[in-house]
C-alpha cells in the first residue's frame, strides 16, 4: 500500500499507532496496540478540545465509549454492539423478525413500545444502546464527581443522537480532528 501511494503520488504515507503516552492522554489499556487506533486519536481530539474529563462516544457498527479524566489519562471504555448490528443479529439469529431499519426519532412516552416486530426491534436495539450509553456516562460522572464533556461521533451518531438523555456535543469530525493533532506534533 504504502508503495503504491509512494509511486502514484510521490507521497510517503505515515500510519499512527495507538502508544503508551501522546499528546498529554496517557493509554489505559496494559497493551495500547490492542486499543483502536480511531478511538485513541478520538480520545487525544477530545483531551484536546476540553479541560477537564472528557467522554467519548463513538458510534458506528459498534458503538464505543472512553472516558479521559483532566489529568489526561485514559479510564478505558466500552464496545457494544450499534443498534444496527444488534437488530441485524436478532433477524439472523431469530425466525420471522426480518431486516429492520432503526428509526431516527426517538419515540415518546408510549410510543416506545412498538406496535410490530419491525418497531419493535428497532425501539429495542436503539434504547438498549443508548440506555447503556446513558448508564455509564452517569456512572463516570458520579465516580469522576463531575459532569464529563461528552463527545458524540461515527456514521450511527445522527441516529443514535435523539434516542440519549445525556447532553452531548455532536463532532461529526473527532477522528479526523485526532488525527490532524498527531500530524501537527510529528
Amino acid at each position: 500500500f504504502a508503495q503504491g501511494v509512494a509511486d502514484r503520488w510521490g507521497l510517503q504515507p505515515e500510519f499512527i499507532e495507538t502508544v503508551a503516552e501522546q499528546l498529554g492522554v496517557t493509554c489505559g489499556y496494559s497493551e495500547p496496540r490492542r486499543l483502536g487506533v480511531d478511538r485513541w486519536v478520538a480520545m487525544l481530539a477530545a483531551h484536546n478540545l476540553a479541560p477537564g474529563a472528557v467522554c467519548v462516544v463513538d458510534a458506528g457498527t459498534a458503538v464505543t465509549l472512553d472516558t479521559v479524566d483532566r489529568n489526561g489519562r485514559h479510564l478505558g471504555g466500552l464496545i457494544m454492539a450499534s443498534p444496527r448490528l444488534a437488530a441485524a443479529a436478532l433477524n439472523r439469529r431469530t425466525s420471522d423478525i426480518g431486516e429492520t431499519i432503526a428509526s431516527d426519532e426517538a419515540p415518546v412516552g408510549l410510543a416506545i413500545l412498538g406496535h410490530s416486530t419491525d418497531e419493535a426491534v428497532a425501539h429495542g436495539a436503539m434504547l438498549g444502546v443508548a440506555a447503556a450509553v446513558d448508564r455509564a456516562l452517569a456512572t463516570v460522572a458520579q465516580e469522576l464527581d463531575v459532569e464529563p464533556l461528552v463527545l458524540l461521533t461515527g456514521g450511527e451518531a445522527p441516529s443514535l443522537l435523539p434516542w440519549l438523555e445525556t447532553a452531548v456535543q455532536y463532532r461529526p469530525h473527532l477522528v479526523l480532528e485526532g488525527l490532524a493533532l498527531v500530524a501537527l506534533s510529528n
